[in-house]
């Protein structure tokens, strides 16, 4: 629910949630995430310079989400 996500944003010590690692540590880091602020969605951003590494990021994340 919304509320929760914003209560477990805002307690969230700094930095804000951020993941590191090969796309399948990345998922599993990310359902943790979620799972831990009752969430069944998440936003990503890629913080990748060019667009076809964004794009290659976000479609490996993709799979592992899967």
């Amino acid at each position: 629910n919304r509320a929760a996500a914003d209560a477990a944003w805002r307690m969230a010590p700094p930095p804000k949630p951020s993941f590191l690692g090969t796309p399948d540590e990345c998922a599993d880091q990310i359902r943790e995430c979620a799972s831990a602020a009752g969430s069944n969605e998440v936003m990503i951003q890629c913080l990748a310079p060019k667009l076809p590494d964004r794009l290659a990021a976000y479609e490996a994340l993709a799979r592992a989400l899967a």
